[in-house]
């Protein structure tokens, strides 16, 4: 952790850096930490079941200016525990990229 100014800045995805799954149901967020990329969006499953879709890759691009092969993604609840999990994901894709 870094010290600026009395406070802690975490070098982790913390889900205070992330939009709440409410923000989710209807528009795509995208973000970025050290030389990682995410994004975090809601799906339907084939059977109509709501998805949390997480997805990384390495900067510099944007998502839709990347190359397939080099983006990782996985499906999570669309739930407060499926956010948590997703979180740790993501932080566990994180040290990939440092």
């Amino acid at each position: 952790m870094t010290v600026i100014k009395d406070e802690y800045i975490s070098e982790d995805i913390t889900l205070h850096d992330l939009l709440p799954l409410g923000f989710l149901k209807k528009s795509r967020y995208t973000g970025e930490k050290g030389n990682m990329r995410f994004l975090l969006e809601k799906k339907e499953s084939e059977e109509g079941e709501a998805r949390l879709r997480a997805c990384v890759w390495p900067e510099p691009f944007a998502y839709d200016h990347t190359d397939e092969k080099l983006k990782k993604e996985v499906l999570f609840d669309f739930s407060d525990e499926g956010m948590g999990e997703a979180l740790k994901w993501l932080n566990e894709r994180l040290s990939e990229y440092r």
